[in-house]
């Protein structure tokens, strides 16, 4: 790949001045978010999947309560655990009306889930190609999770599991001794690729990358965030055109946290982000974050967020968390216009950011 800018500061979850090599990657172990990088043991859900599944869900919390009826009073019936995935039937709202989130998912025959820690997920297994551009190929996760490995080898060392909806740069195929055609995956924050099977990727289309409203002047657009209501809203002028809920940073009593107030420009932006800081204890470890447009040279954005479904609740460490939708639409919609085939781009102007509490 190529086209890498080189931010005028270290973005939080941005690369370390040198990418980290496989030895020092191995030696630190699976720093996650929340168990999100490697989760053990492994859960592959209470059924096989298949491509008429319909919609899914998988569990983004060890010990998610299945409870008889959609509320936090009903009796507990089941649990379920990481990454188990589960149809979903209905979605459904709770009696709390005191609760940030009152949505709740059905699972037929069993009982009702708190939608916070299920990931709406599909299972749409793609046919990988033979070969990709020497420019790269933007996918995004079709299947709930895929494995990565250090090789195009499942006997090999597994690194990461990639979820539903992630991003990822494809710059090569490999095929196996059985005929399976695995996807190199070139990272930006590690110096080493790695390899998962090209089933579970599904290219991102040129029409899925077109602009939003590109006829619009770009000082007629305009994005606000509401810390107290945790919810975004872009407008065209004085028309508001968007809105969807939000989870912003914690801002924890030590200043950590926080989501900056004050106005802002979307000056950077990229389509797949690998976002981590921290160590195997108190860190996180995030490769795939989705459509990422950053606001400040620090590293704070918007993006899409497969790790929690809890937006209406500030959560994050700092960014603006949205679901992937959501966070793809700005993407789109926003400046400056990122090519298809470009990994990263760094303007001097964007668009206009207003955060308030």
């Amino acid at each position: 790949m190529s086209n890498r800018t080189t931010p005028p500061r270290r973005l939080i979850g941005g690369p370390d001045p040198a990418r980290m090599s496989r030895r020092d990657f191995l030696r630190l172990g699976a720093a996650t978010a929340f168990g999100m990088a490697l989760p053990s043991p492994l859960h592959s859900g209470p059924f096989a999947w298949s491509a008429t599944d319909g919609q899914l869900g998988r569990v983004l919390l060890d010990g998610a309560q299945i409870r008889r009826e959609p509320s936090v009073e009903s009796a507990q019936v089941d649990i379920l655990a990481f990454d188990d995935v589960v149809r979903v039937g209905r979605a459904v709202v709770g009696e709390d009306v005191l609760a940030t989130n009152r949505v709740w998912y059905e699972i037929p025959d069993r009982g009702f889930v708190h939608s916070a820690w299920v990931q709406p997920v599909r299972n749409d297994p793609q046919t990988p190609r033979y070969s990709v551009s020497p420019r790269g190929l933007l996918t995004e996760v079709s299947k709930p999770f895929v494995d990565a490995f250090a090789e195009p080898d499942d006997e090999s060392d597994r690194l990461y599991r990639l979820y539903f909806e992630t991003t990822h740069w494809i710059t090569g195929v490999e095929i196996d001794s059985r005929g399976r055609r695995w996807y190199r995956i070139e990272d930006d924050r590690v110096r080493f690729d790695y390899f998962a099977l090209g089933t579970a990727f599904r290219p991102i289309l040129v029409s899925e990358l077109t602009p939003i409203a590109p006829t619009v002047a770009p000082e007629e657009k305009r994005i606000e965030v509401s810390l107290a209501g945790q919810w975004v809203r872009c407008f065209e002028g004085a028309h508001q055109v968007f809105t969807a809920k939000v989870s912003t940073g914690m801002a924890l009593a030590d200043g950590s946290f926080f989501t900056p107030e004050g106005k802002f420009e979307t000056v950077r932006k990229r389509a797949s982000r690998h976002m981590a800081a921290g160590d195997h204890i108190n860190g996180y470890d995030l490769p795939g974050v989705p459509w990422v447009s950053y606001f400040t040279q620090d590293g704070i954005a918007f993006h899409g967020t497969y790790w929690h479904n809890e937006f209406g609740a500030a959560r994050s460490h700092g960014c603006v968390n949205l679901a992937t939708a959501s966070a793809k639409w700005i993407f789109r919609w926003t400046m400056p216009v990122v090519p298809p085939d470009k990994v990263d781009l760094l303007a001097e102007r964007g668009t206009q950011v207003v955060i308030f509490r």
